[in-house]
């Protein structure tokens, strides 16, 4: 009986240890300091209705002529500022290309486990994005929503690379 016992505790701790989320990606490294933007890509689809009809449009960014940098503090704050390309694609219209003065501007952050808050100043409510990689050199984040801009509703996914 001791046996099946000892047998039966050996199995539940392993089932215990081997159940764990190893998947999840957690910072290994500390995210302060300056990181440059070397890659920006997003792409969504947007929505509007017209005359009871629902219209559709997929996009898709890509960054270019990169020179940007997202500075996280110590206490928990954050500054951007620089400069990029935005080379966009639309279904059904011309490519079009623009600069871009920032997206991220300054504010506030939070990093629990592998998710940041943001909370930029000017912008209403927070933003959370999932941490894909922080290593000492590499910082990886990918942001999903759903954004109201008064015209349509637009589905986006961004991914934003930086390096240090």
């Amino acid at each position: 009986m001791k046996l099946k016992i000892t047998f039966l505790l050996l199995l539940v701790t392993t089932f215990f240890y081997s159940c764990s989320d190893d998947d999840d990606v957690t910072p290994t490294s500390d995210i302060v300091g300056e990181w440059t933007l070397v890659s920006l890509e997003y792409s969504g689809i947007s929505s509007t209705e017209y005359s009871g009809q629902t219209y559709e449009l997929s996009y898709k960014g890509t960054g270019t002529d990169m020179d940007y940098t997202t500075e996280f503090k110590d206490d928990n704050t954050y500054s951007s500022g620089g400069s990029y390309t935005i080379l966009l694609e639309t279904e059904g219209a011309p490519d079009t290309e623009w600069t871009n003065p920032g997206f991220f501007g300054s504010g506030s952050f939070e990093i629990n486990g592998n998710t940041m808050t943001v909370e930029a100043e000017g912008m209403e409510g927070e933003q959370t994005a999932n941490i894909v990689e922080l290593d000492d050199h590499n910082l990886e984040l990918n942001l999903t929503g759903r954004v109201n801009l008064s015209y349509a509703w637009t589905d986006i996914n961004i991914t934003f690379k930086y390096t240090r």
